[in-house]
């Protein structure tokens, strides 16, 4: 899979980790200005499945912290909606999201395919990283 990797994606257009153990590889796209959610979306219309790297991903301890904040006050006071407490509770969310703001990831396995079908699949998704980065151009 490796080799394939650096093989058919498109020059600086992801990093990826090596394996040493296990059964997956995961790929970060530093220059896609997507969401993984969004990268996924595309990957389907080439007929690519691949699991979002978001679902493997730890949030900084900073948003989880931020998040029981915004918990604990629904809790303790599950009836303001004030426009006080509802702009406090947007600026709690969009704290978090800058947290947790990363480039598109995703998590490749190899242990359940042939090395034909690996590369065939990693051919398809060079070619899909090609078109949005000449899209986004």
């Amino acid at each position: 899979m490796v080799e394939a990797l650096q093989k058919h994606l498109p020059p600086n257009s992801a990093k990826f980790t090596i394996p040493t153990g296990g059964m997956f590889v995961f790929l970060y796209f530093p220059t896609l200005k997507m969401s993984s959610q969004e990268l996924f979306e595309e990957l389907v219309k080439y007929d690519l499945i691949c699991l979002s790297g978001d679902e493997f991903y730890v949030p900084p301890a900073s948003a989880v912290i931020l998040q029981e904040k915004i918990d604990r006050r629904h809790q303790n006071h599950p009836h303001d909606h004030s426009e006080k407490s509802q702009k406090k509770e947007e600026e709690l969310k969009h704290q978090i999201a800058e947290l947790t703001k990363r480039a598109p990831t995703l998590r490749l396995t190899f242990a359940a395919a042939k090395p034909e079908q690996i590369r065939l699949g990693i051919e398809k998704l060079g070619k899909c990283l090609r078109d949005i980065l000449d899209k986004s151009k």
